[in-house]
């Protein structure tokens, strides 16, 4: 993937992140620009499947490093959305 962020071509980087969300906070500062709403809603999917399945503390403090990453990236109301919906994971 990383050759696909040289060459620019972020359609198809977009397209590896939809398939592999793994990399999407990595990633998603070079698509958030041109893709937000796509990038927000895969923000949303892997925050939510990880509070889903979160049981330590480490866990919940990457819960909020990407949570604060999507505010970074202008995605304030789907990390408002997030918020609502985990409050028992999310404060």
């Amino acid at each position: 993937m990383d050759e696909l962020k040289s060459e620019n071509e972020k359609k198809r980087l977009l397209e590896d992140v939809m398939e592999n969300p793994y990399d999407l906070f990595y990633y998603g500062k070079y698509l958030v620009k041109e893709y937000p709403e796509q990038v927000y809603e895969l923000c949303y999917k892997e925050i939510n499947e990880s509070c889903a399945q979160a049981k330590d503390r480490r866990e919940y403090k990457k819960i909020t490093k990407n949570i604060a990453q999507l505010i970074k990236w202008k995605g304030n109301d789907t990390a408002k959305s997030l918020r609502t919906k985990n409050t028992a994971v999310v404060k």
